[in-house]
């Protein structure tokens, strides 16, 4: 997990105090380097807009993944979180609201692209939406959405044809016709779920 705080609070400077490192990075911005008890890097802040507050934190998880995360709007907490596996490349980015993912999108055939989009479209806690590109052809094609709130997708829009609009349909919503469809650059073969239907695990939240 990712703090919140973290990467939008300090105040950057020169001087290496209390297990931080100060420096710059090549593009010239103020850096922050954060060290544990053991003198591994256990966090870095960057002040990548020049107005003195870092806005980017990225830290490491025990799987090697790096974890990124940005204020996009100034306000000094968290809007994205980037997911950077251990060969550098991008699998996931989750949009924040709040202190709580509402959104992930995914890469999970590794090509470089998002293909898979999860939200939570009520802001309830739980995922109740998936959306992606059974073709690949950079467009949605295929909805599954928790419509009644109970856990469990229970409808289903799909694009059969590609031709960008929704052409087959089936389940008790009716929110998501085709004008859910666009070039939203989505895709993926298979729809991604927990257990308990919600698409986040437990550790999801953002503090």
């Amino acid at each position: 997990m990712l703090p919140n705080d973290h990467g939008t609070s300090s105040t950057p400077g020169t001087a290496t105090e209390g297990g931080v490192r100060h420096t710059t990075d090549a593009q010239g911005n103020d850096v922050a380097v954060h060290y544990d008890a053991a003198g591994n890097v256990s966090l870095v802040e960057v002040d990548t807009d020049g107005d003195g507050r870092y806005d980017t934190a990225a830290v490491s998880t025990a799987d090697g993944t790096t974890l990124v995360g940005h204020d996009d709007d100034g306000d000094g907490r968290i809007d994205t979180i980037a997911h950077v596996d251990r060969d550098g490349d991008l699998t996931r980015v989750d949009t924040v609201e709040n202190g709580q993912i509402v959104a992930s999108t995914l890469d999970q055939d590794g090509n470089g692209a998002p293909d898979t989009v999860i939200e939570d479209t009520d802001r309830d806690g739980v995922a109740d939406r998936i959306s992606y590109d059974r073709d690949g052809d950079g467009r949605i094609d295929y909805i599954a959405a928790d419509t009644d709130g109970d856990g469990q997708l229970d409808t289903y829009v799909a694009d059969n044809d590609g031709d960008g609009q929704a052409d087959s349909y089936s389940g008790g919503g009716d929110s998501y016709g085709s004008d859910s469809y666009g070039s939203d650059p989505y895709g993926q073969d298979q729809v991604p779920h927990s257990e308990d239907g919600s698409g986040y695990g437990a550790d999801d939240t953002v503090l």
